[in-house]
């Protein structure tokens, strides 16, 4: 096969994106997207949406640094290079991102799967300091191979067919969790109507509580047993089937046995940089601990929670997630000087009641959400199982050793 040597360059114009300047509110709150890499993650190849956009006005004053549709954003500063995506309509990027418009001799998502799998390449052009930067020249002077447009079209439809799939699951996954929600809100509504329930202090829910651990990257005489660690962090990433990130680090064999986590268990984040993502829960089932070769446990800045026999898990996991989300549990936040958030969990556990059902009307109530909640679980799996898939395959399609 015929794949010729070129630069990134020669593939489509290089576009460095750039902040409006935020004196002029007119610039923003319009229908464009404005991508930056905190609008990037590992879980959908399309970005589909930003935490902030930008007006008519704005794409007029910035229209030199505009993307049209199906270009490919890749950050190129600090600890984000290689976050990676490709836009659905016009929009425009900050200066921390490269972005490609392909020519029409190349296909754009061809050259996103081929900037994934030359990422480790491009980080080190970073150089080896405290900000690693990969400025728009030494981005688009980086060499590639790439072969004739026909047979990057199928490259990327066999990759590609691979996304299709995850992001369907990341559809039915979220309505899933909206579906759930729904039925939990309906639950407790009617506990509140039928004045048969009573209220309790989480203390008095749980049967066990500690905080995560660390550990050490790497083994010793101490720090012996190996096992994944989910981080706060991770929680997002987890619940839509994304274990890549997960580091295997080594534990003392004492600090493993009193944290490693088991069917049912419940990981609540207590400290992030970001005040609104502490209190993120993620509900440990079977279907999550089998996807791991060796033990599972939380991270530092975590809790990890047992409940007793007042209540199941999953009733206590959509406590904790609704509670999070309508805000309930934010007079328990607090923020630092330090940029670490943290959450106040003794005084949560000992100041707040939930409502206590009948053993009856829990055992109805863990029939109904159970099912959403496995599927959604299943889904990640498959997910899980889909990324290793395409992953075995793009290095072996990029390098041309497999004939399309």
């Amino acid at each position: 096969m015929n794949w010729e040597q070129k630069k990134i360059s020669n593939t489509g114009m290089v576009v460095t994106g750039k902040t409006p300047p935020t004196a002029h509110k007119e610039y923003y709150g319009g229908d464009y997207l404005f991508v930056t890499p905190t609008d990037l993650d590992h879980n959908n190849y399309y970005v589909k949406k930003t935490n902030s956009t930008i007006s008519d006005i704005g794409k007029e004053v910035m229209r030199k640094q505009f993307l049209p549709p199906n270009s490919v954003m890749f950050t190129c500063i600090g600890n984000t290079i290689g976050k990676i995506a490709i836009n659905h309509q016009e929009c425009l990027t900050n200066q921390q991102i490269n972005s490609i418009i392909p020519n029409g001799n190349n296909n754009y998502k061809f050259l996103y799967y081929l900037l994934i799998h030359i990422t480790p390449q491009i980080r080190l052009l970073g150089g080896g300091v405290a900000t690693p930067i990969v400025n728009k020249t030494k981005f688009e002077n980086i060499e590639i191979r790439v072969p004739p447009l026909p047979v990057q079209c199928k490259i990327a439809g066999i990759l590609s067919a691979y996304d299709d799939l995850i992001e369907n699951n990341l559809k039915r996954i979220k309505l899933l969790d909206e579906a759930v929600m729904i039925i939990h809100k309906e639950f407790t509504q009617e506990l509140s109507r039928s004045g048969s329930t009573h209220f309790e202090y989480v203390k008095d829910c749980l049967a066990f509580y500690i905080g995560g651990g660390w550990g050490e990257e790497d083994y010793s005489e101490v720090f012996t047993e190996p096992a994944y660690v989910i981080r706060g962090t991770d929680i997002p990433d987890v619940r839509k089937g994304n274990m890549s990130d997960i580091p295997l680090r080594y534990h003392k064999a004492s600090n493993l046995a009193s944290r490693q986590l088991a069917s049912g268990d419940i990981i609540f984040e207590i400290s992030n940089g970001q005040i609104k993502n502490i209190g993120r829960t993620n509900l440990v089932t079977d279907i999550l601990l089998r996807q791991f070769e060796f033990p599972v446990m939380c991270a530092s800045f975590t809790k990890l929670i047992r409940c007793n026999d007042k209540i199941n898990p999953e009733y206590f996991y959509l406590i904790l997630t609704d509670s999070q989300r309508n805000g309930l549990l934010y007079q328990y936040k607090s923020n630092s000087a330090n940029g670490i958030n943290n959450f106040a969990f003794e005084t949560f556990i000992n100041e707040f009641k939930i409502q206590i059902p009948s053993d009856n009307e829990l055992r109805e109530y863990s029939k109904i959400v159970k099912p959403y909640l496995t599927l959604a679980s299943l889904l990640g799996e498959q997910n899980s199982k889909l990324r290793a898939a395409r992953d075995i395959l793009l290095p072996k399609l990029m390098k041309g050793e497999i004939e399309v």
